[in-house]
């Protein structure tokens, strides 16, 4: 049995990604409070990312015009092919006490507002 860290949460978040050379913008698919999946369907932005390298993240709160700078390390690559919606899982590197809270902040509201339909 797979044993996580945190629980993931389906919500969905705008998260701009930026991995060496490349960037885009994205949606998570899943959520928690050591790292996300982004879901994409960007094959050339997947050829250009692998597995282990680093990543600088930028969750967007739009409704609060809040961001949160983060940064993590790509943990596995879906392609397309696979049985699963193709993306990136991110594990958010360690961080402070303080940007961990915010980031269970960010996630809290997320789902407050996925669960109102707001």
């Amino acid at each position: 049995m797979e044993r996580r860290e945190h629980p993931r949460f389906n919500v969905v978040l705008q998260v701009r990604l930026a991995a060496g050379t490349h960037a885009a913008s994205m949606e998570t698919g899943n959520v928690s409070e050591s790292g996300l999946f982004l879901v994409t369907d960007d094959v050339e932005f997947l050829a250009g990312v692998l597995p282990l390298s680093s990543v600088q993240l930028v969750l967007l709160d739009i409704e609060r015009l809040e961001t949160i700078d983060l940064s993590g390390t790509v943990v596995r690559i879906v392609r397309g092919r696979e049985l699963r919606s193709p993306g990136i899982a991110v594990r958010y590197d360690p961080m402070p006490d303080e940007l961990r809270q915010r980031v269970r902040q960010f996630i809290r509201r997320a789902r407050e507002r996925a669960e109102t339909g707001g």
